[in-house]
């Protein structure tokens, strides 16, 4: 047996393998970057609505909404708000909830649809969001809601009802979205998905009238 032969063979295959893992390495990078990039401008795309919404609500042409905040629990949000601000007519009712109703288009057994509702006139609007939504959960803080994180503060206790409901004054909302497809890992056969979370305390100057 010719060693210097087979101790060849055994050195080229190392290097193969190394070669191997680093272009598995490298590719999974590019992936990784990818479906974070993608899953990052998804929950823009959603959290850009909601900046529109929330700090809108009870917003009339001349003055507030006769109702403000109509449901708040830790995954619906209901409220009035007009949308045209320029063309007179009644003020739009907006509810934002997450559903348990799966996104059936993806790999991803957690993500559910977010449902933005627009309801005037007699009239509905329905918008399923499927963007790999996979929690929205919010809180509520009167005035005297200490300015932390909820899962740290003083807030109040969902579902906000009735008189309670005329005390809140910040809003808290902590939205997370998955990659819809998973991120295989090396040669182990181990998969996760991407996430890309997103928080903000909202203070509606009309919840303070």
């Amino acid at each position: 047996m010719n060693v210097g032969l087979v101790a060849s063979y055994v050195i080229a295959g190392i290097i193969l393998v190394s070669m191997l893992m680093m272009n598995m390495r490298v590719s999974n990078s590019s992936v990784e970057l990818t479906l974070t990039q993608i899953t990052r401008e998804k929950a823009s795309t959603i959290t850009d609505m909601i900046y529109d919404d929330i700090p809108n609500m009870g917003y009339n042409l001349t003055s507030t909404t006769t109702d403000i905040l109509t449901i708040a629990d830790s995954n619906k949000i209901q409220f009035y708000r007009k949308l045209d601000k320029f063309s007179p007519g009644n003020p739009e009712l907006i509810t934002w909830e997450l559903t348990d109703e799966p996104v059936t288009e993806t790999q991803n057994p957690n993500d559910v649809i977010l449902r933005r509702t627009v309801e005037v006139n007699s009239t509905t609007e329905v918008t399923d969001i499927n963007l790999g939504v996979t929690r929205f959960r919010i809180w509520y803080f009167d005035e005297f809601g200490l300015s932390t994180l909820p899962e740290d503060g003083e807030f109040i206790p969902t579902p906000v009802n009735g008189v309670m409901r005329d005390s809140v004054r910040q809003i808290y909302i902590a939205l997370e979205l998955q990659s819809p497809e998973p991120l295989n890992i090396g040669f182990t056969g181990n998969s996760r998905y991407i996430r890309s979370g997103w928080e903000k305390r909202f203070s509606p100057g009309n919840l303070a009238n």
